[in-house]
């Protein structure tokens, strides 16, 4: 049976960057070094105080997962 290790842990902030020509601009803001014990709750806690510290709203929020897997 196969075995899922978590390497590491970001939290990545898509934000509206405007529009240039017509298109969405989106800018991505990732934060590593992240705690492995992160739950999704704390990870959208998170983004929420960083959104309150941007100049741009916050599109989406992404939790970025590395795992190995071995047997």
């Amino acid at each position: 049976m196969a075995t899922k290790n978590l390497e590491s842990l970001r939290l990545k902030l898509i934000l509206d960057g405007g529009t240039v020509d017509g298109k969405m601009v989106r800018v991505n803001k990732t934060y590593s070094q992240i705690k492995k014990t992160a739950t999704d709750k704390n990870l959208l806690g998170a983004a929420g105080e960083i959104a309150g510290l941007q100049n741009k709203p916050v599109i989406n929020v992404v939790r970025l997962e590395e795992s190995t897997l071995s047997e």
